[in-house]
């Protein structure tokens, strides 16, 4: 008998609730019209590396190729944007959470007086500045060393520098 009860209460509520809809069904439908407007968005994805970490080694490090500034080394990108449209700006940047010693707009190595810089098309591009590319011909990004002239002489260690580069369209 309990439960009977508790089935009529839940007959009797779904009634009330379905007849309250059915009137604002009706009250409703005494409104104006609507129109709705919108934009279709393409969806634009960009990735670096096939979302890959990249790895890149300068080897074996001679001071005097940093201190000429012969020490590059190519920075493989591989910038892939699908659903890029004209209406589209696809910039990148490149962050650390390590500055440069002596060059604040460079990635730091651990090592005091060594520092990274980014070049982007040979020019010196600053670490955590977004700049526009054009997927279809990417920039060509380096990597390289550099020694503040003020340090005699680096220590002579193994160094690492850790930097995130990203892409974003808008």
């Amino acid at each position: 008998m309990g439960h009977c009860r508790y089935l009529l209460w839940a007959i009797a509520g779904l009634q009330i609730v379905l007849g309250g809809t059915l009137l604002c069904g009706q009250a409703m439908a005494d409104g104006k019209q609507v129109t709705f407007q919108g934009r279709i968005v393409h969806i634009v994805q960009c990735t670096v590396n096939d979302d890959k970490p990249v790895e890149v080694s300068f080897g074996n490090v001679n001071v005097t190729t940093v201190t000429a500034g012969r020490h590059k080394v190519p920075l493989p990108d591989k910038l892939k944007c699908t659903g890029v449209g004209s209406g589209n700006v696809v910039t990148m940047v490149l962050n650390t959470t390590r500055r440069g010693t002596h060059d604040l707009s460079g990635m730091g190595t651990g090592i005091t007086g060594l520092d990274i810089r980014l070049l982007k098309n040979g020019a010196p591009q600053a670490v955590g500045a977004p700049f526009v590319v054009d997927p279809d011909s990417p920039p060509v990004l380096e990597l390289e060393l550099e020694l503040d002239p003020a340090v005699a002489s680096p220590a002579l260690e193994d160094f690492e520098a850790t930097g995130t580069l990203t892409s974003e369209y808008q």
